[in-house]
């Protein structure tokens, strides 16, 4: 038997504010089906005009998705959620963590989710609401830990060493082409960021 295409699975959004309204409005354009839910009524109903299927609850959005997305205020509130609905969290699933929270907090969050085999992706967003709307904006997916940024241009882009060592910058890629798909560069260590371009704008040569 096959699997299903992964847009027939549904994506869980909890919070369907600013960020959260332009991911459902993303995701639902492409096809995919989107489930969410947020304490604005407004919110929800702005979000099932689009097409998407608003939930009563946060466990409920958990319990039916093994892909969940997390646009909130701050890590206190995502604290919450996942206090709230911890008994529909169960191994598999993925949290993708949108919101803007506190490095510790998050760093805390992943190890008691990953203990109970739940993935944790700390993903910060840079770009607003409009741009996300618009497909273009950068999402910065967190590792633990990295150690330095290899690029294809100017090679290892790293901090300064305990003994004060140079930087090596990325001044060496300023005003350089890029054709479409070629790889900018990697995290060593684990780190990602994913690139989301516009349909107007962008030039490739």
């Amino acid at each position: 038997m096959m699997s299903p295409h992964p847009s027939a699975l549904p994506i869980g959004l909890i919070g369907l504010g600013l960020m959260g309204g332009a991911f459902a409005a993303r995701l639902l354009r492409a096809g995919f089906v989107v489930v969410g839910c947020d304490i604005d009524p407004t919110c929800c109903a702005a979000f099932v005009k689009q097409g998407g299927d608003s939930l009563g609850t946060t466990e409920d959005v958990l319990r039916r998705c093994d892909r969940v997305i997390f646009s909130l205020p701050s890590h206190r509130e995502v604290a919450q959620v996942v206090a709230e609905a911890s008994e529909a969290l169960r191994p598999g699933q993925i949290i993708i963590d949108t919101t803007t929270g506190h490095p510790t907090a998050t760093m805390e969050l992943a190890g008691e989710l990953a203990v109970r085999g739940v993935t944790y992706l700390d993903a910060t967003i840079s770009g607003n609401s409009a741009q996300v709307r618009d497909g273009f904006a950068v999402v910065m997916v967190g590792a633990l830990f990295v150690g330095s940024v290899e690029t294809v241009f100017a090679g290892e882009i790293n901090p300064p060493d305990r003994r004060g060592g140079g930087v090596r910058g990325i001044e060496a890629g300023l005003g350089r082409s890029f054709a479409r798909g070629e790889e900018l560069g990697r995290f060593n260590m684990g780190s990602t960021v994913v690139l989301l371009l516009g349909n107007r704008g962008t030039r490739f040569t």
